[in-house]
């Protein structure tokens, strides 16, 4: 499932069965898989930590492989789009103590689980959850929440609209679901102000950055398109562009109603400083990548979609990861999906950066949602039987 280009400056087509069979089972990776699981290992046992990029150059230091050697590339490479996707953070970040020992898992995986709505889409999602709920009646648009009141019976949840009208809501309960980088900005005022502990939890969990260049081509164009294949991706021969727009998901290859998409993927601190160029710019460094691996007759996409995440206001990121010193990240997370109140819960935190097993996914937010709404369904049923 996975398409394989060295950039050799001689010969950048796709290597053939053998070869990439060699290349992608050599002892190295074998070596690396065992030596970051070992070392993670190691850290535990001694209550240190480093990270996943400090495993790295210890290899490098040991085996005396240099930048440009193939073997260094192909780990390099693999290495940082594994884990700077997986994680949506930079190798430099990403605890190895916690990340380390699943090296097999992020570099071994033979394929990639493609998970879709009927139709495409998670508009789709949302409008079936939607589906029997009377929008205009009980979701408000469009409406900047500012300021979370819960020092009273009721909580006043204060908010502003594009117009600059200022308004505001109240209501036994909140569950609180943005993002843990708005959470981090501190853009919503509480009050009282949140606990220490709370704080201290949004302080210590990483949120991370993972963009996509999403390029569309119309069906005449693409004589050049890998068919069947997943993942393309190009190891180049140097570690400063590893992992900068090098490799794209083909969701053609599972099925996606028959369109020519390729998404590229980049994570970490090279996403967040991508995101000051212009969308012009990225494009033509994923096109350069694209025709060292096909050739110059790659055409310029018809449309293209890029994300920037981590300057969205609303979101100011992706989704969590594990950073570098972190000891206790389950603590954390309960703390930070702990409900606040001053005489009984009344403020709840959902959201995938809340779950501990299912964080950094749509599952884990979803999942979590739900099991906040089932807490309030219950604290509504009291005040019910009370006949408040």
């Amino acid at each position: 499932d996975v398409f394989v280009a060295w950039d050799d400056n001689i010969d950048t087509r796709e290597l053939n069965d053998t070869a990439k069979r060699n290349l992608l089972n050599t002892e190295w990776l074998d070596n690396f898989q065992l030596f970051s699981e070992r070392e993670s290992y190691r850290l535990e046992a001694k209550n240190e930590d480093a990270s996943i990029a400090d495993t790295l150059n210890k290899l490098w230091n040991i085996t005396k492989l240099k930048s440009g050697n193939r073997f260094h590339q192909l780990i390099n490479s693999l290495t940082h789009f594994r884990f700077e996707i997986e994680y949506a953070s930079s190798i430099e970040d990403l605890s190895a103590v916690n990340v380390g020992s699943s090296v097999n898992e992020c570099l071994f995986c033979g394929c990639y689980k493609y998970m879709g709505v009927p139709g495409g889409g998670f508009d789709k999602m949302i409008a079936g959850l939607l589906k029997d709920v009377d929008t205009s009646r009980y979701v408000q648009f469009e409406k900047l929440v500012t300021k979370i009141d819960y020092s009273d019976e009721l909580v006043r949840v204060s908010y502003r609209t594009k117009q600059g009208e200022i308004g505001s809501l109240r209501s036994r309960f909140v569950i609180v679901t943005v993002p843990l980088g708005v959470l981090k900005a501190k853009t919503i005022e509480f009050v009282p102000t949140l606990p220490r502990w709370k704080q201290s939890a949004i302080d210590y969990i990483g949120f991370g950055t993972l963009n996509k260049c999403i390029m569309y081509w119309e069906r005449p164009q693409t004589s050049w398109w890998p068919e069947g294949r997943q993942i393309l991706t190009l190891i180049t021969d140097n570690d400063e562009d590893s992992g900068l727009w090098t490799s794209f998901f083909n969701d053609r290859a599972l099925g996606n109603g028959g369109h020519y998409i390729l998404t590229g993927f980049i994570g970490g601190r090279k996403a967040k400083a991508e995101e000051d160029r212009s969308d012009q710019e990225i494009i033509e460094t994923a096109l350069q990548n694209l025709r060292r691996m096909f050739g110059d007759n790659v055409p310029a996409p018809t449309k293209c979609i890029i994300t920037r995440w981590g300057q969205d206001p609303y979101a100011r990121g992706s989704y969590s990861y594990i950073p570098v010193g972190t000891r206790n990240i389950t603590e954390m997370r309960n703390k930070l999906s702990k409900p606040l109140g001053v005489r009984r819960p009344q403020v709840y935190f959902a959201g995938e950066a809340t779950t501990d097993l299912l964080y950094a996914t749509t599952t884990g937010a979803h999942r979590s949602g739900i099991e906040s709404a089932q807490l309030v369904r219950a604290g509504l049923w009291k005040y019910r039987s009370k006949g408040v």
